[in-house]
């Protein structure tokens, strides 16, 4: 017997709360169940969730009108004044200023690089190249240099390239 009570004290038996939802409990089992369900949190939600299936086996459909009761409680409420709406044309005016101020800063932009001025100046300093002197090296002089040079020069240690050089030097005399 002891275990039966410490199963009802503790832990909801389905076959109990069953008969409790269908009324088949006679009247000290039902008061043993509803000492049990004030005491055990557990039992409570057992209850709710036989209520629940049993409803929706029943297909009852319990009614709320929500949506009245919703309306009903938007009526009470104050009603709020918003700030007055701001014209069309203070909203389409501000972008519009701001293109065609963009427009006239590039024209004028280009209007004073293109001055006649300006040009002249650039054409003038293009069409006058300076002269520039060059060095005239005798080919048996650079060839000795080379040549006293070779074994210094990076990368050339080849014995043909000096010499195809050497020879292509002493073609151009």
């Amino acid at each position: 017997m002891q275990n039966t009570a410490q199963k009802t004290d503790y832990q909801p038996l389905s076959d109990t709360i069953s008969a409790a939802v269908d009324g088949e409990l006679n009247i000290a089992e039902f008061q043993q169940f509803i000492a049990d369900y004030k005491r055990d949190n557990a039992v409570q939600a057992d209850w709710q969730t036989y209520h629940t299936i049993g409803d929706s086996l029943r297909k009852s459909n319990h009614y709320c009108n929500l949506t009245a009761r919703i309306s009903a409680q938007l009526a009470h409420e104050p009603t709020l004044l918003a700030p007055p709406k701001k014209s069309r044309i203070a909203h389409y005016a501000l972008p519009v200023a701001a293109s065609v101020a963009a427009i006239m800063f590039v024209s004028w932009s280009a209007l004073n690089l293109n001055t006649p001025s300006t040009m002249t100046n650039t054409v003038a300093s293009i069409s006058a190249p300076a002269p520039v002197q060059t060095a005239q090296i005798d080919p048996a002089q650079l060839n000795e240099f080379i040549a006293a040079h070779r074994d210094y020069a990076a990368g050339v240690n080849s014995p043909y390239m000096n010499a195809s050089y050497a020879t292509s030097t002493e073609h151009q005399q």
